[in-house]
């Protein structure tokens, strides 16, 4: 190992940031290009010893609330993703190393993501793109 790379290595060691990713697609399955490389963002950070949190819907799916919900748990089944927690609102699973916040009914989508801003106290935000409206954009500002 070289000075420098011992130098990245002790800062990194020194600047752990809390990122929180919001976005109105599902985290999993991951379906269109901007989905996956967000995925691919907060997981890699995550790797680098970040802590890492994404709000998101748990499907886009326009069914039933039990229907989503059961859609929902067997795609993290068929994955071997694990629900660590739930609520009346969310599921909470983790992801290499990403803590996951999938919001059941997307209209409280919102709401759900002014709770976990403030209790989450993010270093940085990162808004995806997929944002009709920019309703998620203003919430996180």
């Amino acid at each position: 190992m070289n000075d420098y790379d011992s130098y990245t290595n002790f800062r990194t060691s020194l600047i752990t940031m809390k990122i929180l990713l919001i976005q109105n697609v599902p985290y999993i399955p991951t379906v269109t290009g901007s989905n996956k490389c967000n995925r691919l963002l907060v997981e890699e950070l995550a790797e680098r010893k970040h802590i890492c949190r994404v709000v998101t819907p748990a499907t886009n799916i326009q069914e039933s609330k039990d229907e989503r919900c059961a859609k929902f748990l067997e795609e993290l089944m068929a994955q071997g993703i694990q629900v660590t927690s739930f609520s009346a609102t969310a599921y909470v699973f983790h992801h290499h190393g990403v803590e996951v916040h999938a919001v059941i009914n997307s209209s409280r989508l919102r709401n759900y993501l002014i709770d976990q801003i403030y209790e989450f106290q993010p270093t940085w935000t990162i808004v995806s793109s997929e944002d009709p409206g920019q309703g998620l954009l203003e919430t996180a500002l």
